[in-house]
């Protein structure tokens, strides 16, 4: 059998997770709701505070803590044009298997802390792992109008993004090295469609 990437990691000491495992998790989170409509939300903010703790105590093969912080914002102009953001950061201490390095935790689930179709859009999904992560997104949504269908309410939204993130080895480093040079960003548009 040839070498793989997941093979070669796998003799480096500081890798976790080869052989598999569970992984249970005692879920706490703090949110802060001041959003008009959370499917769609044209004003307010949205703040959370989650701590995941892993133990053998819960069953788990793996003794890690994540804890992730984010804040989201909403303004809109003539009630059309829609301004969004949110900054968030997350960081996993503790023997944290390769497979769950690549998570940010939210009250409403789990995200892919870079990549994917939520946040860093564009690239593969957990494209860059790490212990640490900073994001931020921009987005810019117009409301075109809405049909009701069948008696449900459907809207169409325009809208484009910008998101920029970065992966960090230890928490020091998110605030004393930011590389801020090495941000990845990622950006594109499509439809919403809010129901």
């Amino acid at each position: 059998f040839a070498e793989t990437r997941l093979t070669l990691a796998a003799q480096s000491d500081d890798f976790i997770g080869y052989d598999g495992g569970w992984v249970n998790v005692l879920h706490f989170g703090l949110r802060i709701d001041e959003r008009d409509f959370e499917p769609n939300p044209k004003t307010g903010y949205l703040a959370e505070y989650n701590l995941d703790i892993s133990g053998k105590f819960l069953g788990s093969n793996y003794d890690f803590v994540r804890q992730t912080f984010s804040v989201r914002g909403f303004h809109t102009f003539w009630d059309r044009l829609t301004l969004a953001g949110r900054l968030a950061m997350t960081y996993a201490s503790g023997d944290v298997p390769f497979f769950e390095l690549g998570k940010m935790n939210f009250t409403n689930g789990t995200a892919t802390a870079m990549g994917g179709s939520r946040t860093n859009r564009g690239y593969l999904e957990e494209r860059f792992l790490a212990r640490g992560y900073t994001l931020a997104q921009f987005d810019v949504r117009y409301f075109v109008g809405e049909v009701v269908v069948w008696g449900q309410r459907f809207g169409l939204q325009p809208f484009a993004f910008i998101d920029v993130g970065n992966v960090y080895d230890t928490f020091g480093d998110i605030f004393a090295k930011p590389r801020f040079g090495e941000y990845r960003p990622s950006y594109g548009g499509g439809f919403v469609v809010p129901w």
